[in-house]
C-alpha cells in the first residue's frame, strides 16, 4: 500500500525483448551460408571488407559527437538492409554480454576499466532495451526497432570511444537477408563484410547517398591518409 491509503500502481511490463541461443543462431546463419569464425559468424576467414572509419581528433575522441555518430549508426544499419527492409540479429563477441570475468581483478582498491562509470552506463543502456546482463546469444531486433538496435551499438562501441576497452567492445549485427553483415569496431570503425563484392558496392553507395562520402576522403577525414 502506497500512503494514504491508496492501492499500488498498475504497471505496464515491458514487451519481451528476442533471445536466441548461440547454437539456435548458428544454425541459423548456416541458412546464409555462414559458420563460426573464431568470435563471430562469417561467410568465411576472407570475407570482403568496407571500412568506413569515424575521424579520431586529438585529443583523444575530439570529434566524436554522439549526435553524427547516430546518424552514422542509423544510417549503416539503413544501407545494410540492402532496400529490402528486414529485421536484424545483434552479437558480442562470442555471443557473451558479460563485459568481464569478475573472479579476475588486479589489485584491491583498484578499478577494472570495465568497472568504469561509462561501462556502467553503457549496460544500464543496454538492459534497458531490454538484453539482460549475463546472457549468451544473439539479439533480434525487427526493423521498426532499428533505433533500438543503433543504442545498444552505440552503448556497446561508440559511447566507450576507443579511450578504454578493448575488442570485447565490438558488435556484430547482421540483417536478416543474410548477404552481409555489419562490424561496428571498438576502434571507430564500421565495416561492411560480405562473400562477393555486389552486396558491398550496394551498401558503400547508399552509406555515400545519405551523405557520408566525406568521412572517405582524405582531406576531410585524416584517419584515411
Amino acid at each position: 500500500m502506497t500512503g494514504g491509503g491508496c492501492p499500488p500502481p498498475v504497471f505496464i511490463d515491458w514487451a519481451a525483448m528476442k533471445l536466441l541461443s548461440v547454437d539456435e543462431f548458428k544454425k541459423h546463419t548456416a541458412r546464409w551460408g555462414m559458420r563460426p569464425i573464431d568470435d563471430r559468424f562469417g561467410f568465411s576467414t576472407d570475407d570482403l571488407e568496407s571500412p568506413w572509419w569515424w575521424p579520431n581528433g586529438e585529443p583523444d575522441g575530439a570529434l566524436v559527437r554522439p549526435w553524427e555518430l547516430a546518424r552514422l549508426i542509423v544510417d549503416s544499419l539503413e544501407s545494410a538492409v540492402l532496400a529490402q527492409p528486414t529485421g536484424f540479429f545483434v552479437l558480442p563477441p562470442g555471443g557473451n554480454w558479460i563485459w568481464f570475468d569478475v573472479e579476475s581483478h588486479p589489485t584491491p582498491g583498484t578499478l577494472l576499466w570495465h568497472e568504469h562509470e561509462s561501462y556502467r552506463v553503457s549496460r544500464a543502456i543496454i538492459e534497458s532495451v531490454g538484453i539482460p546482463r549475463g546472457f549468451v546469444g544473439a539479439a533480434y531486433f525487427e526493423h521498426g526497432e532499428l533505433d533500438r538496435l543503433a543504442a545498444v551499438v552505440f552503448a556497446r562501441c561508440f559511447m566507450i570511444d576507443n579511450c578504454i576497452g578493448d575488442a570485447t567492445d565490438d558488435t556484430w549485427v547482421y540483417p536478416a537477408h543474410g548477404r552481409l553483415y555489419l562490424h561496428f569496431d571498438d576502434e571507430e570503425i564500421t565495416w561492411g563484410m560480405a562473400a562477393d563484392s555486389e552486396p558491398l558496392k550496394q551498401f558503400d553507395d547508399d552509406i555515400i547517398r545519405r551523405g557520408w562520402g566525406w568521412l572517405r576522403e582524405p582531406n576531410s577525414n585524416e584517419v584515411t591518409t
